[in-house]
């Protein structure tokens, strides 16, 4: 953690400046700062694996920022030439203003590099667009604007500015967080128990996701998420209809949902988003994070502008079926009577609250079970859906139980 400021005094700004976008100069010891993927240090300008480059610097709207911490973040962006990346107050509180339409200072933020946009053109609409459409459409929602980067008195690029989910930004967004009610809150991470399944056991939830609020040192909070999932997807139907009912938040949650159908998020299925319980209700509702990929106009990821729009017949990302149960994405699951395809999982991304979390090993996916077949022809793939024979309302089948941790 920072250890307050250590420099006094300011950066005198260029009279000659004629950006009209909101500037950030931002300095730092390395000049890689905001690709550093280094492991997590408190040694100042140490980079490489994931972690933060510490003792950076910052200049926004008039106002010195001191002894900052800057790392890389994302899972699929880690390989774009322009990075996403984090900005924070490195252990000092919530002292940075950076919004004009915010009036509480935060801890950290994001900034989104836009480098590959979902259609084939990068627009830099995108993100703060959907953002706007969730505002009016009643979804809770982040700030989130254009920007203007520098990085040791270099233009680095135009990025987009987007706040943390915080006790403040959940209370701007009708969701009560005061000190003695605070709720839950949750960040789905990237893999095949991020989805909200039925098997999710509680030793494997550290590995799919990151408690936010309240921290695991205050409280272990994993059981309430592991009810959660199997409460959605572990009962019977009858069972089910009444959890959902008690458990969640509904004219949220369909809100929610309608909302990102209409933007059509093309990432959002089993990460970039926030699962959170209030204290007073104990209902769960969700909240979207990580919006660059709306507005999808394309077949997959990175791909081209699709003539063919489609909606039943095919994998399509920008169907409006996309992530429904017949439409899966990042899903890896094992049946005893088939296989349903893998799809690759990525490693943690970082902590919101003032650095990133630490590395930790993913277990391996469990053991596929013994071929119906000949070993020379692999498992069919199969879609489940509610008419398959093979598939109980009543009495869902029990997986194999994946290997412990490493």
């Amino acid at each position: 953690n920072g250890e307050g400021r250590e420099w006094w005094g300011t950066i005198v700004a260029d009279p000659g400046d004629e950006s009209l976008l909101p500037v950030y100069d931002l300095y730092c010891p390395d000049p890689q700062a905001i690709f550093s993927t280094g492991p997590r240090t408190n040694n100042k300008g140490a980079k490489g694996g994931r972690g933060e480059v510490q003792g950076c610097s910052m200049l926004f709207n008039g106002t010195f920022y001191d002894n900052l911490a800057v790392w890389r973040k994302g899972s699929t962006s880690l390989g774009w030439p322009k990075p996403k990346f984090r900005v924070s107050s490195n252990g000092q509180g919530k002292v940075l203003r950076t919004s004009r339409t915010a009036p509480y200072p935060v801890k950290g933020f994001s900034m989104s590099g836009n480098w590959a946009e979902p259609g084939g053109e990068n627009t830099f609409f995108r993100e703060p667009l959907v953002w706007e459409v969730f505002r009016e459409m009643g979804v809770p929602s982040l700030i989130s604007y254009q920007t203007h980067v520098r990085l040791n008195g270099n233009y680095e690029g135009r990025f987009i500015y987007v706040e943390n989910w915080s006790e403040e930004a959940l209370r701007r967004a009708g969701l009560p967080e005061f000190p003695d009610r605070r709720g839950q809150l949750w960040k789905a991470e990237s893999g095949e128990w991020s989805s909200l399944r039925w098997d999710l056991k509680p030793e494997d939830v550290g590995y799919y996701w990151s408690q936010e609020q309240p921290k695991p040192k205050e409280q272990d909070k994993r059981a309430d998420l592991v009810e959660l999932s199997h409460g959605l997807a572990g009962m019977s139907s009858r069972q089910r209809d009444y959890f959902l009912f008690e458990a969640l938040d509904l004219p949220r949650v369909i809100n929610y949902m309608a909302a990102q159908t209409l933007i059509l998020n093309q990432d959002r299925c089993t990460k970039n988003y926030f699962l959170y319980q209030s204290k007073d209700s104990g209902q769960w509702t969700m909240l979207p994070w990580d919006v660059e990929s709306g507005f999808g106009i394309d077949r997959g990821l990175h791909g081209v502008p699709a003539p063919d729009y489609c909606i039943l017949k095919c994998e399509q990302w920008n169907s409006p079926l996309y992530c429904d149960r017949n439409h899966y994405q990042d899903l890896i699951t094992y049946v005893p009577w088939t296989v349903i395809q893998p799809n690759f999982t990525y490693p943690h991304e970082p902590s919101d609250d003032g650095g990133p979390a630490p590395d930790r090993a993913r277990p391996p996916p469990p053991a596929s079970p013994p071929p119906s077949q000949p070993e020379e022809a692999p498992a069919p793939v199969v879609e489940i859906t509610p008419s398959d024979p093979a598939v109980s309302e009543e009495s869902p089948p029990t997986p194999p139980t994946p290997p412990a941790p490493a």
